[in-house]
């Protein structure tokens, strides 16, 4: 009967004999202390007659590689089962059933003592621990079990200390731009990293977001493109990652709320675009009362009204309005003193009814009867009864 794994049996021997801690016998047939080899990587090995590593189906190569991270990162793939690797020894006796029991052992089961390392903890050749403490992953990697060695976090990753079997996303309002990054930095691992004004960081962030043209971030850590404000009315942002407004609205246009232009040509769905007719845009105030403004673009008010007219807020054009007013029964009166000629600011006043002269070319809305309006009026003024 051949000798089963993971022991090894001398000529003559009642029963296998066990390796010493940290190895094992990995064939059936072992003949001796010089078939005990080194636990294979990944596993721990204690003596056992009986046993042989737990998990030995799977053998955990040498520096197998992770996946890429989703929210944790796997363990490393496991390959073939040892003994496929491996094979028999050169010399050692066929045709007797593989795993069978040898010598004195008379049909005992095999009974693993000894498996994969612990979540958390590496385990190089010839380990006899499943978790020393001295093999604990390092900050900024991680150790799934059965890990051979630890492996370094990916970007975009972090671990929060050491004996990690995950590594976590980046924090929102950081980025992690490196492999192997902790919040307990070492030699060698670097902590997240905060976003800078003008940028914001989703959770899971290998780089920073700049803030969009238009919008800008005074603040530092900020999470999501919500973190970005919008440019101010009378500003623009011309370039993304700012902390601020780039500058004021250039004289004759209109900057309403993100506008990326000191400039803008044409009226966007924000209203950015030149001073629309009517208004004066040193900052894109309307147009002040008693004043008119004819053309788009404007920096300051075409001009004052003309005598005997007067204009609102917001007066666009030179028009001649007429406003209809029923004073009948102050003409009556009126009517009934005596014709006298009186000046009163420019403005002829007569006994039979009073009327305001307007200007050969009006600019503004008509003065109405029975009132008067100097030039630059911003509202008919009410002619003074004569006594």
């Amino acid at each position: 009967v051949i000798c089963p794994a993971p022991g090894y049996c001398v000529s003559g021997a009642a029963a296998a004999a066990a390796c010493p801690d940290g190895q094992f016998s990995p064939f059936d047939g072992g003949r001796g202390p010089q078939d005990c080899r080194p636990c294979f990587a990944g596993l721990y090995c204690l003596g056992a007659p009986s046993g042989g590593p737990s998990g030995a189906s799977s053998g955990a190569p040498s520096g197998a590689p992770s996946g890429a991270p989703t929210r944790s990162l796997p363990g490393a793939p496991w390959g073939p089962p040892l003994r496929a690797l491996l094979g028999p020894p050169p010399g050692a006796p066929r045709g007797g059933p593989l795993g069978a029991p040898g010598g004195a052992l008379g049909g005992a089961p095999k009974t693993p003592v000894v498996g994969p390392c612990a979540a958390g903890y590496y385990c190089p050749e010839g380990s006899s621990s499943k978790g020393d403490s001295s093999l604990r992953a390092p900050p900024g990697s991680f150790a799934p079990e059965g890990s051979p060695l630890p492996q370094f976090c990916w970007p975009g990753t972090f671990t929060e200390g050491d004996a990690a079997a995950e590594c976590l996303l980046c924090p929102a309002g950081f980025y992690c731009d490196e492999a192997g990054m902790s919040l307990t930095p070492v030699s060698g691992a670097a902590a997240p990293k905060g976003c800078r004004v003008g940028m914001y960081c989703p959770e899971g962030s290998v780089f920073h977001k700049n803030c969009p043209p238009g919008t800008f971030n005074a603040l530092q850590n900020g999470e999501t493109v919500g973190d970005c404000l919008l440019c101010p009315a009378g500003f623009y942002c011309q370039y993304e990652e700012t902390n601020g407004p780039t500058g004021k609205c250039s004289k004759g246009y209109h900057c309403a709320s993100r506008s990326t232009s000191m400039a803008p040509q044409e009226i966007d769905s924000f209203g950015n675009g030149p001073c629309p007719a009517g208004f004066y845009c040193p900052e894109g105030t309307e147009s002040p009362v008693g004043l008119y403004c004819e053309y788009e673009g404007l920096t300051k008010p075409s001009a004052e009204c003309s005598p005997g007219y007067y204009c609102e807020e917001g007066q666009q054009q030179q028009q001649q309005q007429q406003q209809q007013q029923q004073q009948q029964q102050q003409q009556q009166q009126q009517q009934q003193q005596q014709q006298q000629q009186q000046q009163h600011g420019g403005v002829s006043l007569f006994l039979k009814f009073i009327s305001c002269e307007s200007s050969p070319e009006p600019q503004g809305k008509e003065c109405p009867e029975g009132h008067y309006c100097p030039a630059g009026s911003p509202s008919p003024i009410p002619c003074l009864p004569v006594s």
